[in-house]
């Protein structure tokens, strides 16, 4: 047991990230630490463990176990974190295309290689595109799957583009490419992503969503291509989710994590700038969002409909209820709204989602090697 009372596999990373066990390449040497390390850490961590709660029966999520060569059983603990994790984020979004009326727009910043789109399709009416949103290396490997496994009818909507999370020009450009309507309601996701970048790019990231015009001089300055200029700064209903962990100096989880993530040459320069969920709805409304909501994740977990909660704690009995809940009070979800928008309950009990298990239950393969933190 560590110093803050879970096993250690829980909050001591395993060493580093190995692309033997991803279908993609590893990044080229040339280019930027941000590239090599931090983002495609948080995309190829989060697909290898989410990938042991897909194939122990949580969720499904089949398109991501294309991507896995080899999957790594994950502790229980580590796997009924993440399905609270992806329920919630995919909770949010049906909530918001089943409250909207009308045409509404998904765009996943930071998609990583999940394939939400498929897991909740039935769920999404209204939906007129789905962009997924992450860096070169993470688009080609999903591209090279979506083009085999997608219907002509799903690839309409749905767009993979390249875009830097850290530049926001190229975001604006990366939705201009996708040919995202900005007069439509659109709800912005961003999981466990802002933990990774600087806390001044995470500020201007989320004022852009929710008022571009602020950036027309650095888009020209920075861009200053025809059709760039030409995408209107302008952003109809607006809604922004995200998940991610927090902590602060006198927390020792958070001490651990860093330390631990830094002996790896990875750092979460944000996670000590949004400390609580009160720091994560001033962010918000100080980005210009009128309404901001935020709540620990064991508040999240409660607010899974009970079925599905019953569904899940069948798969995999948990004796460590202190240690489970110790971890998720680590992560907070949150949620913005613009002023066009009435507010939708990021934690209603009448969730509009009901179950994200597969049809038939798999059976709970033998665990093995360490394991890291949600």
């Amino acid at each position: 047991m560590s110093q803050l009372g879970l096993p250690e596999e829980i909050i001591f990373p395993r060493s580093p990230v190995h692309y033997s066990t991803i279908n993609m390449e590893p990044p080229q040497p040339h280019k930027p630490k941000s590239s090599l390390l931090e983002d495609i850490f948080g995309a190829v961590d989060s697909a290898t463990a989410k990938a042991s709660c897909i194939q122990t029966g949580y969720y499904d999520d089949q398109l991501l176990l294309r991507f896995i060569e080899q999957v790594e059983p994950r502790p229980r603990l580590i796997n009924r974190g993440y399905f609270a994790r992806v329920f919630t984020i995919l909770k949010c979004i049906a909530s918001f295309c089943k409250s909207v009326q009308g045409e509404k727009q998904v765009v996943m910043l930071g998609a990583g290689f999940d394939s939400y789109f498929l897991t909740i399709k039935n769920d999404l009416p209204g939906l007129i595109l789905w962009v997924d949103i992450d860096l070169p290396e993470v688009v080609e490997a999903k591209q090279r799957i979506y083009s085999q496994k997608l219907t002509p009818e799903q690839r309409a909507i749905h767009q993979i583009v390249t875009g830097d999370l850290l530049s926001i020009p190229s975001i604006h450009e990366s939705l201009r490419k996708a040919k995202l309507n900005p007069r439509i309601p659109t709800i912005f996701v961003l999981e466990c992503v802002t933990a990774y970048i600087p806390p001044e790019n995470v500020r201007s990231l989320l004022k852009y969503i929710a008022q571009p015009s602020e950036f027309a001089s650095i888009i020209k300055q920075e861009d200053g291509s025809a059709e760039s200029l030409q995408f209107p700064l302008i952003r109809g209903p607006v809604q922004v989710i995200g998940y991610d962990p927090m902590s602060n100096e006198t927390d020792n989880f958070g001490r651990v994590m860093i330390q631990n993530l830094k002996r790896r040459g990875i750092e979460m320069p944000s996670l000590m700038a949004f400390p609580s969920c009160d720091a994560r709805k001033s962010a918000l409304r100080d980005s210009g969002f009128i309404n901001a909501v935020a709540y620990d994740m064991n508040k999240a977990y409660q607010n899974i409909p009970q079925a599905e909660r019953k569904r899940i704690e069948k798969i995999e009995p948990l004796d460590e209820f202190e240690e489970f809940h110790l971890l998720l009070s680590h992560y907070c979800a949150w949620q913005g709204t613009s002023q066009l928008l009435e507010e939708i309950g990021l934690l209603d009990d009448n969730a509009p989602l009901s179950t994200i298990g597969p049809q038939v239950q798999p059976s709970r393969p033998k665990q093995h090697g360490p394991t890291f933190f949600i």
